[in-house]
């Protein structure tokens, strides 16, 4: 009889989840209520919620979360698109992937901010370059991720199938897409993340519109509870969507094998 201890069957998935930030949210309010950091720069977080309620019963807080979901949806969804059909042909053409590799490579190693500026001069200011950057930064996440599932597909797959006599798109359709999936899902939650992030970071430098106006304002002006409520917002929704794409990943990735998953 095996004796090893298996929390999952002690501890509820929602307690397991909830037990770190509830610790930390009360290790925050007895640091400020202790004294032991100043409330100038820390502020409490019941003054934080406040804050909070009051941003969005004025309307300030949902407009600049509804500007900075609406470019950042914009940007993800092209880039995840385009970034998803670059991955698979690099996967099967040895040519493409070794021709984009560098260019990948170079653009995922690089600062995605550094590129703005030339963005700017090429296309003015407005909505295209944010757009375009945001695209980027999904684009390499999904072009990566998909490349390497391709290449890391059973080969006698691929042979079945043109036994059977599939073309070029059959095998795309039938083989190289499903058994991509599943690495293509954890491609499109680092690339939810990256174009949220990519998309506050913008706003910070522009200071215009979004949570990261909020953010760059409220450092200048020392509103320590504004700057929290939008720090926290963002670090929210990302964790929001992040979970939104775990829980649709059974129902569109059956196939997903589910061993070791909590």
């Amino acid at each position: 009889m095996s004796t090893r201890f298996d929390t999952r069957l002690k501890i509820p998935k929602t307690v397991n989840a909830a037990w770190l930030p509830l610790v930390i949210i009360a290790f925050w309010h007895l640091t400020v209520s202790a004294g032991w950091v100043d409330a100038l720069f820390l502020p409490a977080p019941a003054v934080v919620v406040a804050t909070g309620w009051r941003m969005l019963t004025e309307g300030d807080l949902l407009e600049k979360a509804t500007d900075t979901l609406s470019v950042m949806f914009r940007g993800y969804l092209a880039g995840s698109l385009l970034g998803l059909a670059i991955g698979l042909v690099m996967g099967v053409s040895t040519f493409t992937r070794r021709s984009l590799d560098p260019i990948i490579s170079g653009l995922w190693s690089s600062p995605k901010l550094t590129w703005f500026p030339l963005l700017l001069i090429f296309f003015g200011l407005g909505d295209a370059p944010r757009l375009i950057l945001i695209a980027l930064g999904a684009l390499i996440v999904l072009a990566i991720h998909t490349a390497d599932a391709v290449r890391g597909i059973n080969f006698g797959y691929v042979e079945l199938a043109r036994n059977y006599g599939a073309r070029r798109w059959d095998l795309f359709k039938k083989v190289y897409f499903p058994a991509t999936l599943p690495q293509v899902f954890t491609g499109l939650r680092l690339a939810l993340g990256r174009a949220l992030t990519i998309t506050v970071a913008m706003e910070m430098v522009t200071g215009e519109g979004g949570l990261g106006s909020i953010i760059w304002l409220a450092w200048q002006s020392f509103s320590t509870e504004r700057l929290f409520v939008a720090v926290l917002l963002t670090a929210g929704l990302g964790t929001f969507f992040y979970g939104v794409l775990r829980l649709l990943e059974p129902y569109v990735v059956p196939w997903k094998a589910t061993v070791g998953r909590g």
